[in-house]
């Protein structure tokens, strides 16, 4: 393909870009977009008058999330790409679901779990995301089994319990397991530096 053929290729999309772009502005100018194409100019009144408080919002919390995204972003390119550690395939997955997911299904998803979870939708998550981590971060069979019944009943005896000791109180008992894997991975499997963050996840739990 020369470059005339490839100038004119990212003119067309430039184009496409433009006609995408005028289409809001020219639908905010239209009484119903798709039925009634009567100009008016009653959306831009609502978005000063009732939506100007939203904007600013969007707009404050655009800039303050860009940097701190981009730097994010750039730790985790450089830690997935140059370092190897338990976990890498957990973050690189994470790292790419926002955009690997359209954002309306994204927002649709986080509405459902936190106001209606159905609790088949629960339990499937559970599922998936369960055995991707144990897959990811154990290598033989028996490990991921041990660990996936002994956090699913753990998981389990901790809802029982949150209804019991409540928010607080829930809180002290997740530092101590933290606390107990802490030790036991320090002192049993010698692994200091997983040990280490262990134990810092119990003292944040506690407090």
């Amino acid at each position: 393909m020369d470059s005339l053929a490839v100038y004119r290729c990212h003119l067309r999309l430039c184009a496409l870009i433009v006609v995408l772009y005028a289409a809001i502005v020219f639908g905010s100018l239209s009484k119903a977009w798709g039925v009634d194409y009567t100009p008016t100019l009653e959306w831009w009144r609502h978005m000063v008058t009732r939506g100007i408080e939203a904007i600013m919002d969007t707009t404050f919390l655009s800039v303050v999330a860009t940097p701190i995204a981009a730097l994010t972003g750039m730790v985790i390119a450089f830690l997935v790409v140059r370092k190897h550690f338990s976990g890498k395939d957990v973050l690189d997955f994470g790292s790419n679901l926002g955009g690997a997911v359209p954002g309306t299904i994204l927002g649709i998803g986080f509405v459902l779990a936190f106001s209606t979870s159905p609790m088949i939708v629960v339990i499937l998550l559970y599922a998936t995301l369960a055995l991707f981590l144990a897959r990811s971060a154990f290598s033989s069979d028996r490990e991921r089994i041990i660990v996936l019944a002994l956090g699913t009943a753990v998981g389990v005896g901790l809802s029982f319990l949150d209804g019991l000791l409540g928010e607080i109180g829930l809180y002290y008992v997740l530092g101590g397991i933290y606390l107990a894997l802490g030790g036991y991975t320090l002192l049993v499997r010698k692994r200091r530096r997983d040990g280490w963050l262990l134990m810092g996840r119990a003292v944040y739990r506690s407090f």
